[in-house]
């Protein structure tokens, strides 16, 4: 029987993360955040409060006591949450961090929009130019975004650590008998965990160890059948998208 697919609902917010020079042209950031607020949940900046707008790396008052590194951190995650990311690059500008950054969102296949193209040639096709973020719609994103890419380094992991461990020469049939039975021990794994009143930490680590297993055979299998499991994945979002898509309109 088909499961019934769910209904998308009109609250469904898409997020962004900002990346750039905070520091250079104030009011044009300004600008650019207080447009893409109208039809984006911004996660990161969290405010335009700096401590000091001059400076190479600015800080927010909750920021002052933590270490750069500390910072940049969270706001990578935060990259890694969001949608998209804007570039705020004024006059083309992108410094060290922002160019980081930028190496980031590409290796995770995340869309990078800007009104402006960054001026170092290495990044102009990293980043999609636009007249202003309301030009920002679902099938933009959907044509640009590759949502499988972060798969691609988990991937190229396991065929390196296959190797090493003998299992290079495993088919694609045997690795599909092996799949199958971590399936089976991963659900075994969750009915013991659901079955229990209150949730011990044991349950929950074998049933994250058996998703772990699932998860390394399926990009094994991939492996062993020549396939580029980020590519896949993004090609069928891609499809999935044409068929579950839905509208997106400003909020």
């Amino acid at each position: 029987m088909a499961l019934a697919q769910p209904e998308a609902e009109a609250s469904d917010v898409l997020t962004v993360a900002i990346c750039g020079s905070f520091h250079q042209d104030a009011e044009g950031l300004r600008v650019a955040i207080s447009s893409l607020k109208r039809r984006f949940d911004v996660l990161s900046p969290s405010g335009l409060d700096f401590v000091d707008p001059a400076a190479q790396f600015v800080r927010l008052p909750a920021e002052v006591r933590e270490s750069e590194h500390d910072i940049e951190e969270r706001h990578l995650e935060a990259m890694r949450e969001a949608d998209l990311v804007w570039l705020h690059a004024p006059d083309g500008y992108v410094g060290t961090s922002a160019a980081m950054e930028l190496g980031v969102a590409a290796a995770l296949g995340i869309p990078v929009f800007a009104t402006a193209a960054p001026g170092d040639v290495a990044l102009v096709s990293r980043v999609v130019v636009v007249d202003d973020p309301a030009d920002i719609d679902l099938a933009l994103l959907e044509a640009v975004g590759q949502p499988g890419r972060g798969i691609d380094r988990l991937q190229r992991y396991y065929r390196r650590t296959a190797e090493r461990r003998g299992w290079a020469g495993e088919t694609a049939r045997d690795t599909l008998l092996l799949i199958t039975e971590e399936v089976g021990e991963l659900a075994q794994a969750l009915r013991h965990l659901e079955a229990l009143p209150m949730r011990s930490p044991d349950a929950v680590a074998d049933v994250g160890a058996e998703l772990a297993d699932v998860q390394l055979y399926l990009v094994h299998l991939a492996n062993a059948m020549g396939l580029t499991l980020a590519d896949a994945v993004t090609a069928k979002e891609r499809v999935n998208a044409q068929r579950f898509g839905r509208s997106f309109d400003a909020a």
